[in-house]
């Protein structure tokens, strides 16, 4: 047989690639064929089909129960559908492949179930027969070393069917130390086959015995390439799920688990990047729907803005749980959202020039971005958001759209230069006049507020120039009154508006603020 494929191309290769890869979940023993049907793998596809057909009229004769003799039996037994899929895997001679190679092999090929003494524990469903015999040999370090494949099967499964339990009710302390302690008996042993020459050189052996043409030691190979990702993919799988329910411990558990598997540190990046993947579509999604809406009605779009903060804020809480700070995924997805979040944010405010609300929006995405470049365009935005509410909303109620026409000039000077010439002293100097933005509202409240104020300090001028003239008398009496005219309305200058800044705020103005911080000054020049 040759030792590639009879029809060498990209499709054979990927079609064996999708095979395995489909194997990696949690479940994959309790999909395998062989544990459904309770079989051994080398029982031929007409032997399975009668199998399948007795289990499947036991089942319509509810009494499924007596017909479960396997190793470790699914409980509850798999339904007829299932049996008719698993069946089916048998049919194709990969698929088959792939199921043998994740179950129980016999010591020695060719040798009758009957005449191997774990199988013949396994039948019995004696648990500690068929691991002391393979134990045993595993200590003799024979040559293909298949008892060290049949004892990580076992902890593998045994670790798997925890976690299958654990999804529906909390383990008990000994539950949680025997799944520990499985985990690492299965890591330490595909390990060591990972580079055992002899157990591979078993299953070219078997593809040979087996002498489909669609198999060959080509196959072999591509199994042994892909089998650390399907292990390491099965626990990226169980740290997505466990992020999911917010149990930060068994997160930790199964990322420590691959980190300290001795995998290549490229195939673990693989596993966790295959794992978070349905994250990504689901978020992908997200900013698709929310680019289709946004197109729609760009004046709801702050709606769409609030759904897809909301929509993705989990998903995200995951990606940060699962893949490492500065992992590439975690990065690029992140500012997807930010990137989506900003273009509907964009459209909604050139529709309404609602300032507030767009600021609001980016502020909350900002807590989103973690790539420097995502923050600056985020950062340049909210800065030009600000500016705009500054020039666009009053300053003064901080309510109402800013008027043109009522707005607050305010004449600055400052860079004062003053030089001694012949003639006397020659002063350089800038200057700039700042627009304080305020509403017809607020102008006209300032000026009601300010004309009586004005007028009282006249009077009192008047009434008290009128006194002097008067008799003594009447000279102290009007001048009292116009004291308290005068004082009255000066009062009212000192009183702000109801419910609206001074004319005097003008210099709170974050504009006036900064230049007075500089050593400017008010007026169009110095004295």
């Amino acid at each position: 047989m040759s030792e590639d494929d009879p029809t060498p191309g990209i499709s054979a290769r990927d079609r064996s690639r999708d095979i395995l890869l489909r194997m990696a979940r949690p479940d994959i023993y309790r999909i395998n064929a062989f544990r459904m049907l309770e079989i051994p793998v080398t029982t031929s596809p007409r032997l399975a089909y009668s199998r399948m057909r007795k289990l499947n009229i036991m089942e319509k004769l509810g009494d499924i129960g007596r017909m479960q003799r396997g190793f470790l039996p699914l409980v509850p037994a798999p339904d007829s559908d299932a049996r008719r899929e698993a069946y089916q895997r048998l049919t194709d001679p990969e698929s088959r492949l792939i199921d043998e190679f994740f179950w129980f092999w016999p010591l020695q090929m060719g040798l009758p179930e009957d005449e191997d003494e774990a199988l013949v524990s396994v039948k019995r469903n004696d648990f500690t027969g068929a691991v002391a015999v393979w134990k045993q040999h595993e200590e003799k370090s024979s040559e293909a070393n298949v008892s060290m494949h049949n004892l990580a099967i076992l902890y593998h499964t045994l670790a798997l069917d925890l976690e299958c339990v654990a999804a529906a009710q909390t383990l008990s302390k000994k539950q949680s130390q025997q799944k520990g302690s499985y985990w690492e008996q299965a890591f330490l042993r595909w390990h060591i086959l990972m580079e055992h020459e002899g157990f591979w050189h078993r299953l070219a052996d078997r593809i040979r015995e087996l002498g489909d043409p669609r198999l060959t030691t080509g196959t072999a190979r591509r199994i042994r390439t892909g089998l650390p990702s399907v292990i390491l993919s099965i626990n990226a799988m169980l740290a997505v799920q466990a992020a999911q329910k917010g149990s930060n411990e068994e997160v930790s558990f199964h990322i420590g688990l691959m980190s300290q598997s001795g995998f290549d540190g490229t195939v673990i990046d693989e596993a966790l990047r295959r794992a978070v993947a349905p994250l990504r579509d689901h978020i992908k999604t997200i900013c698709l729907n929310a680019e289709n809406e946004t197109k729609i009605a760009p004046e709801h779009a702050d709606e769409v803005v609030r759904s897809v903060i909301d929509d993705t804020c989990e998903l995200l809480a995951t990606l940060d749980q699962v893949l490492p700070e500065g992992h590439a995924t975690r990065e690029s997805v992140r500012d997807q959202v930010a990137s989506q979040v900003l273009n509907s944010q964009i459209a909604f405010a050139n529709k309404t020039e609602n300032w507030p609300v767009s600021l609001e929006l980016l502020e909350r995405a900002l807590k989103i971005v973690v790539s420097a470049s995502m923050r600056r365009r985020m950062e340049e935005n909210i800065r030009i958001i600000r500016n705009n509410l500054e020039q666009g909303t009053c300053w003064f109620c901080k309510k109402r759209p800013a008027a043109d026409k009522a707005v607050v000039e305010v004449k600055m000077h400052g860079d004062v230069v003053r030089t001694r010439t012949w003639g006397g002293t020659n002063i350089q100097y800038r200057h700039i006049t700042i627009k304080v933005p305020r509403c017809e509202q607020c102008k006209s409240a300032h000026s009601h507020h300010n004309a009586p104020a004005i007028a009282g300090w006249i009077l009192a001028f008047v009434l008290g120039g009128i006194s002097c003239g008067a008799t003594e008398n009447m000279g102290v009496g009007i001048g009292v009154f116009a004291a308290c005219i005068g004082l009255g309305y000066g009062i009212s200058a000192l009183l702000k508006p109801s419910g609206i800044k001074s004319d005097k705020d003008y210099k709170e103005f974050p504009a006036i603020v900064e230049f007075l911080s500089r050593g400017w000054k008010f007026g169009e020049k110095p004295s």
